[in-house]
C-alpha cells in the first residue's frame, strides 16, 4: 500500500486546473477501464496487455471519480473491469512535460494551425474536464486526463508501470452505496487524493495555479 505524502490542500484555487492523485515519493496511481480479457491477461502477466486492435492512444487519469465517470462505474461496454496501475512519477511528469492541450489554448499558441501542428506531433494530449463529486455535482475545479500515444504509449507500457491491481469489486461496492444514497459510507471508501506537487515551470505550462 502506498504511503501518502503530507501535502496541504489549498482551497483558494477551487475554480482552476488541479491534478489530484494518490502518490508517494516514487510513484502514483492511475486508473483505466478495460475489457474482461485485457484485465485478466494484464493481471496474469503483471504488465498491461492490450488487444491487437487497441486504439493508438491510451487514456489515463489520476482521479478515481473521473475514471468512474468514464467507465460508468464499470458498466460501460469494454470497461467492465477497473484497473489501478502504479506509475512512476518520473514517467508521469515526462508525460506532462510533453503534453499539448486537446483543445485550442490561445495563451500557448498564436493560431489554431500552430496548435493543430503541435498536437499532431505530440506524444501526449491533455484534456481538462470538470471534476465531479461523488453525487455527480461539480467539485469546483478541472481535472486532467492524459492521452498517451507514440513514444509515451510505448514507455507507459514497457517502463512506467510497476504494479497492476483489479479494483472492480471495490468500485461495485461504492457504486451500490451511491445507488442506496449512503453517501457517508460511499465517501469513506473513495481513495484519498491530494494535490500533486509540480515544479513552477510545469505548473505555468499547464495553467495550474500555485
Amino acid at each position: 500500500m502506498q504511503q501518502e505524502l503530507p501535502v496541504a490542500v489549498d482551497n483558494a484555487h477551487m475554480n482552476t486546473f488541479q491534478i489530484r492523485a494518490r502518490f508517494n515519493q516514487n510513484r502514483l496511481t492511475v486508473y483505466q477501464g478495460h475489457s474482461q480479457s485485457v484485465a485478466d491477461a494484464s493481471l496474469a502477466s503483471g504488465k498491461l496487455v492490450l488487444a491487437p486492435k487497441a486504439a493508438d492512444s491510451l487514456w489515463i487519469t489520476t482521479s478515481f471519480l473521473d475514471a468512474m465517470r468514464d467507465s460508468d462505474w464499470a458498466m460501460r461496454e469494454g470497461q467492465h473491469r477497473i484497473l489501478s496501475l502504479h506509475m512512476s512519477r518520473q514517467g508521469f511528469e515526462w508525460a506532462l512535460d510533453h503534453a499539448v492541450s486537446a483543445g485550442f489554448d490561445p495563451e500557448r499558441f498564436d493560431t489554431e494551425t500552430q496548435w493543430q501542428r503541435a498536437l499532431a506531433h505530440s506524444p501526449v494530449r491533455v484534456q481538462w474536464d470538470q471534476a465531479l463529486s461523488l453525487n455527480g455535482k461539480p467539485a469546483g475545479y478541472m481535472t486532467p486526463r492524459l492521452g498517451l500515444a507514440l513514444e509515451a504509449r510505448e514507455r507507459f507500457l514497457s517502463e512506467w508501470i510497476s504494479d497492476i491491481s483489479d479494483v472492480t469489486p471495490h468500485v461495485l461496492k461504492i457504486h451500490q452505496l451511491v445507488l442506496d444514497e449512503d453517501w457517508e459510507a460511499a465517501e469513506s471508501r473513495v481513495p484519498g487524493e491530494q494535490p500533486y506537487p509540480l515544479r513552477h515551470s510545469l505548473r505555468q505550462r499547464l495553467g495550474i495555479a500555485a
